[in-house]
């Protein structure tokens, strides 16, 4: 379940009275009992059996390290890695670090390199290639550490991993617990660390506040749109519009507004009006190949696969080396979200498969205004519910610093949170307990 990621799953409800109502069986991995709620009403259930695993893992020892400075918290990485160096597995487990960023990945594996601490990068930004590398160094143990993005890990079952350290902290509880518990899957003691800073909320804030901008932003931004396409009534681009509204935090926060426009009905995203020229960059062969590899296609998200075989069957198997294709067959084939299918095409572009654009207007073709009469104060944005949506993630926010810094059982504080007791006072599985 992950309908921010997967918004076809808000659909299901629909889909399911009309294939006879098979048995349903709804999973998630660290669904708070509001998730879990939330469920089961977006899926319109009746009266569900909801099973919910023990969250607790005994064999995990949890620990929160304070280190405002980056020197600072290089040195403590490189103090929790240090049974990992010697170019001999160290003790013979296996170590994950996770950062926030890409060039914070890079930094962190170079330094444990240059400390004769062997470790790899994984992150978004490497060719496939690299990351298969990577990836398959550290699975088979020639190398010890793998330093990565929040991407990494997902589908990975690896049993002996001693040790999950977090350079910052996630935004969330769930996104922790779920990191964390890659450590100690064969029930041996495994310790996870968080390496915090007071800084480290800034850059959640930034994101969540440019995710769900204020309301003033978004009708600042409509005035800005309507005054910039009024003379040519052709499209504008965010860029165009980020430098004619003031007090924003980023370019970035002018998209969010758009999205939440256009999702309304007030603003028509020109890019989604056409449709999109797709060109093979990988030849025929290649094309086969990937197919027939199941790391490959495990390791794309899963949009991207299935957009990737249709892509194939489209072109005979690549030997059509120019697609165009209409956005309403885009969306069917991502389950009709058409924004879900340009993130499976750009996934696919980042994999060096493909190349494409939007026809005759290049990637983002820009936004324009839908109806001239609409008064900023009447638009058809539901306020209401952005508000909810980023009061939610700054909750989450304010709930995960709440476990870095309070002085209670870290294990209990953990567990309360995704709707379970510890049922002793002393866990002796956390800092505070030891």
């Amino acid at each position: 379940w992950g309908h921010d990621f997967r918004p076809s799953y808000l659909r299901l409800r629909r889909v399911w009275p009309e294939i006879g109502q098979p048995p349903l069986l709804a999973l998630t991995a660290t669904a708070t009992p509001e998730v879990r709620r939330a469920i089961v009403k977006e899926l319109g259930l009746r009266r569900p059996r909801v099973i919910v695993r023990g969250f607790d893992r005994p064999n995990l020892h949890f620990a929160v390290r304070r280190e405002e400075r980056n020197e600072d918290k290089r040195g403590a990485l490189l103090s929790l890695l240090e049974d990992a160096g010697g170019g001999r597995g160290g003790s013979g487990g296996s170590y994950v670090v996770y950062a926030s960023t890409r060039a914070m990945v890079e930094a962190a594996a170079d330094l444990l390199r240059g400390a004769g601490i062997p470790a790899t990068a994984y992150h978004a930004g490497l060719h496939h290639d690299r990351r298969a590398e990577a990836q398959d160094a550290w699975m088979s143990g020639r190398v010890p550490v793998v330093v990565a993005t929040n991407a990494f890990g997902m589908g990975i079952d690896k049993d002996n991993v001693r040790r999950v350290v977090h350079l910052q902290m996630p935004g969330s509880l769930e996104a922790y617990y779920q990191e964390a518990g890659r450590a100690g899957r064969d029930g041996l003691p495994a310790e996870c660390v968080l390496l915090h800073s007071y800084r480290d909320r800034f850059t959640h804030e930034f994101f969540i506040h440019t995710s769900f901008p204020a309301r003033k932003v978004i009708e600042a931004v409509y005035k800005a749109l309507a005054k910039a396409t009024q003379s040519n009534g052709g499209p504008a681009l965010p860029g165009r519009l980020a430098t004619q509204v003031k007090g924003i935090k980023s370019e970035r926060e002018v998209e969010s507004a758009l999205r939440i426009l256009a999702q309304s009905g007030a603003v028509d995203d020109a890019a989604r009006r056409r449709g999109c020229s797709v060109r093979w960059i990988a030849t025929p062969e290649v094309v086969r190949r990937a197919m027939e590899n199941g790391d490959l296609m495990t390791s794309l998200p899963v949009e991207a696969a299935a957009m990737l075989e249709r892509l194939a069957r489209a072109s005979g198997g690549g030997e059509r080396l120019r697609l165009r294709l209409s956005q309403r067959e885009l969306a069917r084939w991502a389950g009709g979200d058409f924004g879900v299918a340009r993130q499976a095409l750009d996934a696919l572009q980042q994999e060096g498969m493909i190349g494409w654009r939007d026809v005759g207007g290049g990637y983002g073709a820009g936004y324009a205004i839908r109806d001239r009469a609409l008064a900023v104060e009447d638009l058809p944005v539901d306020w209401e519910k952005l508000e909810t949506r980023r009061e939610f993630d700054l909750l989450k926010l304010r709930r995960m610093e709440k476990y870095a810094f309070g002085r209670g059982c870290r294990r209990r504080y953990l567990l309360r949170y995704f709707g379970e007791s510890l049922g002793k006072r002393s866990c002796a599985g956390c800092d505070r307990c030891r």
